[in-house]
Order: structure tokens, then sequence, then C-alpha cells
């Protein structure tokens, strides 16, 4: 049993448990999550990138001397989102997703800005890596620069971890079927689109897993994001069977 912290940024918690001895015994994994009570068997990738540009800042009535920095970063998230191969789909999962979540630039109306920001947030399937978007995104930024010599763009990676999945028919998936069906669950599978410390262990260990907890996902980051006591306690008492008949 494993309380993991700092899960939705650098996986601190994780990391610091993979060098523990005790982690290369374990056989299949429970990763507590908000799935509505439903047994998950495969999760997205995840990829942050963020991306800085330095133009060269003017008068808003000169743009003819500027270089946008702004305009550099729209151009930046249009050519990587053409770029992104969002047509493949994943019948666990849907398709994969490019999302910008931070954009900033520019301080006065009058003033064309020499610098600005952008943060993606990306979500992959099973077969795309995180270093085919980070290829993609070095290329668009050269090719940016190559277009315009004033300008520079730094991309940074801030979290990478490939998508995973565990056959349906696997040994542990069927168990954590017939434990939740013996305690009159719902033991339908489903794929989550968001990540969990899942991404940083299962590659490590190469075990069986899923995803499986009380809550609503799609309450995630909102203002009324909750999980019920009975809901709590209905798991416990999954998780504590699971556990039995796995050792048994």
């Amino acid at each position: 049993l494993g309380f993991t912290a700092d899960e939705e940024h650098g996986g601190m918690g994780i990391r610091s448990l993979l060098e523990s001895e005790w982690v290369r015994a374990i056989e299949a994994g429970v990763f507590c999550e908000p799935t509505n009570e439903r047994i998950g068997i495969a999760e997205k990738g995840a990829l942050w990138m963020a991306a800085s540009f330095t133009g060269v800042q003017a008068h808003g009535s000169n743009p003819d001397i500027a270089v946008n920095a702004l305009d550099a970063a729209i151009d930046f998230y249009r050519a990587f989102v053409q770029g992104f191969d969002s047509t493949q789909y994943d019948p666990w999962l849907g398709h994969a997703s490019v999302s910008l979540t931070q954009l900033h630039g520019g301080f006065m109306t009058n003033v064309i800005p020499g610098e600005a920001f952008l943060e993606l947030d990306i979500r992959l399937l099973p077969g795309q890596t995180t270093e085919y978007c980070i290829n993609l995104a070095q290329k668009v930024a050269e090719r940016l620069q190559s277009n315009e010599p004033r300008l520079q763009v730094d991309v940074k990676v801030m979290i990478k971890c490939d998508a995973n999945a565990t056959p349906e028919d696997d040994d542990f998936v069927v168990l954590a079927q017939q434990v939740s069906e013996s305690l009159g669950a719902d033991p339908t599978l489903r794929g989550l689109r968001y990540r969990t410390d899942a991404g940083r262990l299962v590659p490590v260990l190469g075990i069986p897993f899923v995803i499986w907890g009380p809550g609503d996902d799609n309450e995630a980051h909102q203002i009324d994001e909750k999980i019920e006591i009975a809901s709590i306690c209905r798991m416990a008492e999954r998780y504590l069977l699971l556990a039995r008949k796995f050792g048994a």
C-alpha cells in the first residue's frame, strides 16, 4: 500500500517509491483514482510543454520594425496542431488531443509585444510517443526561426508520460471484474483520459494494473469536486476482497 505525493506534476512520490527495493516485488497494481467505481484498464499519455518566444518590441504605430512574439506564439500553436496526428482512435481512450492551456504576451494596447509564453497539454494514445511530439515542436520552432531570424523560440518539456494499458483478458483484470460482480457492482471496463502514477510505475515494473476508485472523474478540477463517503466505503470493500483473492 503506497501513498504518493506530487502525482499531477513531477511525480516525486512515485519516483521515490521506485528507488525502494520492496517495489520490485509488486506483481500487479491498483491505482486509486476517480473512475465512478468502474474498472479502468487504459490511460492516456501526457506531455506538458512550455514555449517562450522572444521577438522585437516596438511601438504599436511602428509594426514594420517589430517581431510580434504573441503572433509567433499563435503561429507555433497552430502549426503544431496542424502537424499533430489527431486522427488515430483507441476504443478505450478515444482520440488524442492538444489543448492550449496558457497564453501570455503584451502589457499595453499600443506596444507590440517582444515576449510571449504558452503552455500545451497534450494527451496521447498507445503507440503515440512523447518523443514524437517533442520532435514536432522542435521542428515547428526551427521553421519559425528560419522564417524570422530575429525570433527566438525555446521549447521546454514539463512532464512526459506515455500511454499505458492492460489487456482486457489479463488474469488480474478478470479477477477485478469477478470481485466487482460478486459485490453487486458494475464489472464493465473503461478507459481513462487522464494520466496517473501508473504511467511512471508500470513501464518500469512491467506489471498488469487497473485504475479503480471512488468519485466522478468528470468533476476533476471543478469547484464542486467531491467524493461520497459511501463510495469510499464500497471501494474499500472491493480493494480488500481483491487483495485477498489475488494473494490466495
